[in-house]
């Protein structure tokens, strides 16, 4: 169990801590008093008395013990309980800054390159000196100085090639106290991007770039934007709140359906601390079946746009001269400017897309159709209609029928009906059969050519 004390003049304190640990903060005395126990005594004394009902909360999953209103005391402290069930200790909890090598690649450095004269890895400890004080273990082979842009910094330099002869090389950092998150510094120049507009028919792109510094920044704005999301380049516009921003330089080549991309290519000066918003309309263009991707309903990605500019000052950079190749050549390297260039976020448009399940679900339903229609039009086609001759009864054969009705005689009559009527339809099939055999003689006959020499 982890204890804190905290004074403060205030009923309420607000402290970072692990986030995966219960905290209970309480004014010691009032929750003491409440379970009738003892007051007096040193801090340290009164947690411990008050360690039992803190547990027993924790196991009943009630809500912490909170500050009164009316505690204008300043013995307010934080009781933090570390849970069992805790996530992996390998990853860093949110407020958890002691770090290692091990920790955040999974392994240390078992040997250095075999190939290169120098192997060294480089650990920047300014912050040791200007913030909450940590030690960095093991200790390094050298500490050095650097000095760029009114900016010093100090760098620990671990020699691997003589380290790892020893042993697998781990670096790691161990901070005294818990500390409070500090307010993190914004960028010199950062920059957002984003799409504008509703619909299939119509967008726009807009960044916004911050300038932070206290001086104008010239700014290299590029687009590369893809064929099937034609610019409007009379739609350009560059704005800082409410005053329109004229560019240095503009290069704009349109490009072609299915050949090359539109490319656009801007320089202007944006003002001290400010925001300076870019903003260019495009049109969605419908592309043939055969060139949309697989998860097409996905969306189609614009690549990032590239922003590049010259800092002034090399505070928060860090990057080696386009001139050299190695991390030791950027120190104590002063220049006038400092070249930097950042990449915005990539976007995704939703071209309009075809169903592509349609033609499926129409085969599917034209084969039904003609599965169904087939089977009674065959049927038709195929059955040689005949019609059925429909035998007149006289008077006295009804009469007779009657009688057989009443006499019981039905049954046997009406089988015998029944034969005589089958043999009165043979007797019709088969003159009418006699008489299609007649016709196609005489259609046969007439077709003939007549042999002269037999009819002579």
């Amino acid at each position: 169990m982890k204890v804190t004390g905290l004074r403060s003049n205030s009923t309420r304190a607000f402290v970072n801590l692990r986030h995966t640990d219960p905290v209970y903060v309480c004014d010691l005395k009032a929750e003491l008093k409440k379970r009738s126990l003892p007051v007096s005594g040193p801090k340290p004394q009164l947690i411990e008395r008050l360690k039992p009902f803190t547990e027993k909360q924790l196991a009943a999953n009630q809500p912490p013990m909170l500050p009164t209103q009316h505690a204008t005391s300043a013995a307010i402290s934080i009781i933090t309980i570390p849970s069992s069930s805790s996530s992996d200790d390998s990853l860093p909890s949110a407020y958890d800054f002691n770090w290692s090598m091990r920790k955040l690649f999974g392994n240390g450095v078992p040997s250095s390159c075999s190939q290169a004269e120098t192997s060294a890895v480089y650990v920047d400890i300014t912050a040791n000196l200007t913030g909450p004080v940590f030690e960095i273990f093991p200790d390094p082979t050298q500490v050095l100085t650097s000095l760029h842009g009114g900016q010093k910094h100090h760098i620990a330099m671990y020699n691997l090639i003589e380290i790892t002869k020893e042993r697998i090389f781990n670096v790691y950092t161990i901070h005294e106290k818990p500390r409070v998150s500090p307010v993190s510094i914004q960028p010199t120049l950062y920059a957002h991007r984003y799409i504008t507009g509703y619909g299939q028919e119509r967008g726009g792109i807009v960044t916004k770039i911050h300038n932070k510094h206290r001086t104008p920044l010239k700014i290299i704005y590029l687009e590369n934007i893809p064929w099937f999301t034609p610019l409007y380049y009379h739609t350009l516009k560059i704005t800082s709140g409410n005053k329109e921003i004229i560019p240095l330089i503009k290069k704009y080549i349109p490009g072609k359906a299915r050949v090359r991309p539109y490319y656009l290519e801007v320089a202007f000066e944006a003002p001290a601390r400010s925001v300076t918003t870019l903003s260019v309309d495009f049109t969605y263009m419908f592309l043939k079946w055969q060139e949309y991707p697989p998860d097409a309903n996905h969306g189609f990605y614009l690549g990032s746009a590239i922003i590049t500019a010259l800092l002034p000052t090399a505070r928060n950079y860090t990057a080696i001269p386009q001139t050299q190749s190695l991390i030791k050549n950027s120190f104590n390297i002063s220049r006038d400017g400092y070249l930097v260039q950042l990449r915005t976020e990539a976007l995704i448009v939703a071209l309009p897309t075809p169903d592509f399940s349609m033609p499926y679900n129409v085969i599917c339903l034209a084969c039904t159709v003609v599965a169904l229609a087939f089977g009674p039009l065959h049927n038709i086609a195929s059955k040689r209609l005949r019609l059925t001759v429909i035998r007149h009864r006289t008077i006295l054969q009804r009469l007779k029928r009657v009688l057989n009705v009443v006499t019981g005689k039905h049954a046997a009559n009406k089988s015998d009906d029944e034969d005589e009527d089958k043999k009165e339809n043979k007797e019709e099939k088969g003159k009418e059969e006699t008489k299609d055999k007649a016709q196609t003689e005489t259609d046969e006959g007439s077709c003939k050519v007549r042999d002269t020499k037999k009819d002579k």
